[in-house]
């Protein structure tokens, strides 16, 4: 394994199955000490009208000149490719990256093995709510653009920083779990000589 991609999407909506679509990726890869990596982040088009920008800010100008996913999949799989896919309130995250992989013909499985680190915080820490802005607050970490992709994933790596170094989640069911199943899967499939695609982003 090369370590941990921690990944955040910003989306049209909640269901992939009712047409909502991929609208931004942050990714942040962690070594498997801990230190944070490269990133990588882009706008997408979802080829359908942007909705819930009063929450994530993204307007249907701002993605008009992105690249939709097909032209982002390959590289971003390449990204993903023999690490564990890390999110907060991973389920989510994994389960929408995986649906669009497979429209894309680049997911040979239903879905794609994750560590989540909501349950570890459920573990871990005691707080009245486990959203991402809680557990960040709570740790004492700074997140200046919420709902921006790269943003929210660069501090759920840090919070992976965190239970990585003072916890003993590592050595947890769930952590190995989440390990093995990375180490075991197969079901990507992508060009391995992808350059890495045009993005847009907001800045």
């Amino acid at each position: 394994m090369s370590g941990y991609s921690v990944v955040d999407l910003e989306t049209t909506g909640l269901s992939f199955l009712k047409g909502d679509r991929i609208l931004e990726i942050g990714l942040v890869h962690v070594d498997p000490d801990g230190t944070i990596g490269h990133t990588w982040q882009t706008l997408v088009n979802p080829e359908r009208t942007v909705a819930a920008t009063e929450i994530h800010g993204i307007t249907d100008d701002a993605v008009a000149d992105a690249p939709v996913f097909a032209d982002v999949a390959d590289f971003f799989a390449q990204q993903l490719d023999s690490t564990v896919f890390v999110a907060h309130n991973a389920r989510f995250d994994a389960q929408f990256t995986a649906y669009q992989f497979t429209a894309c013909g680049n997911l040979s499985t239903p879905q794609l093995p994750y560590l989540d680190t909501l349950q570890l915080a459920r573990h871990y820490l005691q707080l009245p709510s486990y959203s991402l802005k809680s557990v960040t607050d709570h740790l004492g970490l700074t997140n200046q653009h919420a709902h921006s992709a790269l943003d929210d994933a660069y501090v759920t790596a840090q919070v992976l920083q965190y239970f990585m170094r003072e916890t003993t989640a590592p050595a947890s069911l769930e952590w190995q779990s989440a390990l093995a199943q990375a180490r075991n899967f197969h079901g990507l499939t992508f060009d391995a000589n992808a350059a890495e695609p045009r993005t847009v982003t907001r800045s």
